[in-house]
């Protein structure tokens, strides 16, 4: 039996959440360094709508069709929901590109990029005891991973779940 901070002894294999947290660090690493460069580009604004309600924190936005974009570091998991639109997201699994309306997992940990296709509309859902926007991004978010290692495991949630099982090439299962 394994736990996502070790192998199993017998085979040498990572467990699934050590390969999924491996895959999301290049990710991560890869988005990062992007970010540099695009941060000496021309910036575009994009608007926010905040919503908050019974210790929920609703963040809504416009992506313009033809827009990339990188996100904050985001400390706590939370819920991501796109709308409408058309759009490329990087993901430790790879480029998904989603259309129509999804609802989906925003992870703790994770650094997000994407590149709009179309006109893209969407929102997270945080929990919080803010009630105002004011310093919202600073509850929430770090701007980069460095920052996110940093914080005491008390201000940041555990990304990886404990699995017990090994991951296994399609051929195995």
């Amino acid at each position: 039996m394994t736990n996502e901070n070790d192998t199993d002894t017998s085979s040498g294999e990572l467990s699934c959440a050590q390969i999924h947290e491996l895959l999301a660090q290049q990710v991560n690493d890869k988005i990062e360094e992007f970010e540099a460069f695009a941060l000496e580009q021309e910036q575009i604004e994009l608007p926010v709508e905040h919503l908050f309600v019974n210790g929920m924190y609703a963040r809504k936005i416009l992506i313009p069709k033809g827009t990339v974009l990188t996100g904050a570091v985001h400390k706590w998991g939370y819920v991501d929901i796109m709308l409408s639109g058309d759009i490329s997201v990087a993901t430790p699994e790879g480029v998904k590109r989603m259309t129509g309306w999804q609802i989906l997992e925003g992870k703790a940990g994770r650094k997000r990029m994407g590149y709009a296709h179309e006109d893209t509309h969407w929102i997270t859902v945080h929990r919080t005891d803010a009630t105002t926007s004011d310093g919202i991004e600073s509850i929430l978010t770090v701007q980069n991973m460095a920052q996110f290692e940093a914080l005491p495991l008390t201000e940041r949630e555990v990304i990886l779940k404990e699995e017990t099982q090994l991951c296994q090439l399609p051929s195995q299962q």
